[in-house]
């Protein structure tokens, strides 16, 4: 009895040393609740303006809930810097202006070609372009360089007493003002809005030639991009933003600008030689 009197007090020691020990245990890490967060309810291409219908909302783990957004109404009117897939959650840095390699290349539509556009701040509206954007190219061209002169037949189609043959047309740059301005491309996408880097101003060896402030990354169909690049070569381009809620609109037809069409149509004086008197 003695000895089983002693063997039932070491199990019972044990037994409170084990419990207590248990009792001790470090607690697991605690789970972080779901959170409430707003996701796409459709698929949002770069530059979709957010409506009502274009949002649900669900609950996500907290990891994968930062810098979102819980409440659908702070997205309604804001437009979307870079495509979002349905389902995923709408972030902050999904209205961020700068644009990566990757997220340029998964903006890019089917059947497009992106086309880098060199402007000075004035022809490409300032600092006002973003991803997402639609604009219209205006192309304005002027007789600076003999490439595209103004002619007219020439009425003299006799050979002179040297058997030479005139020219069949007679330029007319010195007496007529033939600045051309017309739109030339409308509703394409602004992918990207690239701020030149600042030249060195204590640089030794001067630009060869004048560096642009922005270069603009258009989305342009292959005709589009024949019709831009030869604005380019032969022009002058200007970038006119439009809308969001106008990126569907069709195509208006223009009739194009010349010192003609603002005397005929829009009642511009002419200009008119001044007459000096000695």
């Amino acid at each position: 009895m003695l000895v089983f009197g002693v063997v039932l007090a070491v199990l019972s020691f044990v037994a409170v040393l084990a419990l207590g020990g248990f009792a001790q245990q470090p607690k697991g890490p605690a789970q972080n609740p779901d959170v409430p967060v707003v996701v796409a309810a459709a698929d949002l291409p770069l530059g979709t303006e957010i409506t009502a219908d274009k949002l649900a909302t669900t609950t996500r783990p907290q990891i994968e809930a930062t810098d979102s957004f819980q409440t659908p109404e702070n997205l309604v009117g804001r437009v979307v810097r870079r495509a979002i897939a349905q389902g995923d959650v709408i972030k902050t840095s999904d209205f961020e202006t700068s644009v990566s390699v990757p997220e340029l290349v998964r903006s890019l539509q089917p059947g497009l070609r992106a086309m880098a556009i060199p402007l000075s701040k004035v022809d490409s509206v300032g600092a006002l372009l973003q991803p997402g954007d639609f604009v219209d190219v205006l192309l304005s061209m002027e007789e600076a360089d003999g490439i595209n002169p103004v002619v007219v037949p020439n009425p003299n189609t006799s050979p002179a007493t040297d058997g030479t043959v005139p020219a069949p047309y007679l330029s007319i740059d010195d007496v007529v003002n033939n600045t051309s301005i017309k739109v030339v491309v409308q509703n394409v996408q602004v992918l990207a809005a690239i701020t030149a880097a600042p030249t060195d101003a204590n640089a030794s060896q001067p630009q060869p030639s004048p560096q642009p402030d922005v270069v603009v990354l258009l989305a342009v169909s292959p005709q589009q991009a024949e019709v831009v690049r030869f604005a380019q070569l032969d022009g002058n381009i200007s970038l006119v933003l439009r809308s969001p809620a106008d990126a569907g609109a069709p195509q208006v037809d223009t009739t194009g600008i010349t010192l003609k069409q603002l005397v005929d149509q829009y009642g511009v004086l002419p200009p008119q030689p001044v007459l000096v008197t000695p």
